[in-house]
């Protein structure tokens, strides 16, 4: 199986349209099917509908190949606009690269809103430059944040 994005376009109203094209080889049959296919999807849920793809696929390490099961008719749209994941820092200090593994994984379960609780009555880890007392309220002076750790995270 091969998947390709032939025309990816964003629209100036935040809508993509991706044309996928899906072609399988038999090997038994020696041809080859094409199936052209094009979606509509809103920006916020164009990056979903690639975790909807990886549910549908799964690779064989036995014969290295990727294992499908066609045909597809995919009908798949989240109930809300935003999926979030909550993670409370101010509690529980968690490593920057932690964070990042987080964030990376939050798309596997389609979830597209960090939501970061980062400071809190019982701790305050977070630098802020024009107050630099604030982050003497941390549980620790290892577990805290700088401004620089905060723009990583955010970017």
């Amino acid at each position: 199986m091969k998947l390709c994005a032939c025309d990816l376009t964003e629209c100036m109203n935040c809508v993509y349209l991706l044309n996928i094209e899906l072609t399988s080889r038999e090997e038994s049959c020696a041809y080859e099917l094409l199936k052209l296919c094009t979606l509509t999807l809103p920006f916020i849920f164009s990056s979903v509908i690639f975790q909807t793809f990886s549910h549908l696929c799964a690779f064989d390490y036995e014969t290295k190949t990727v294992q499908y099961k066609a045909p597809w008719y995919i009908v798949d749209k989240p109930r809300f606009a935003y999926c979030g994941l909550l993670l409370d820092t101010s509690r529980h200090y968690l490593s920057i690269n932690v964070i990042k593994q987080i964030i990376e994984s939050m798309s596997y379960a389609k979830l597209n809103v960090l939501h970061w609780h980062i400071i809190d009555e019982q701790s305050f880890p977070l630098e802020v430059p024009s107050y630099p007392n604030l982050w003497k309220g941390s549980y620790t002076k290892w577990e805290r944040y700088t401004v620089e750790d905060a723009y990583d995270i955010v970017k």
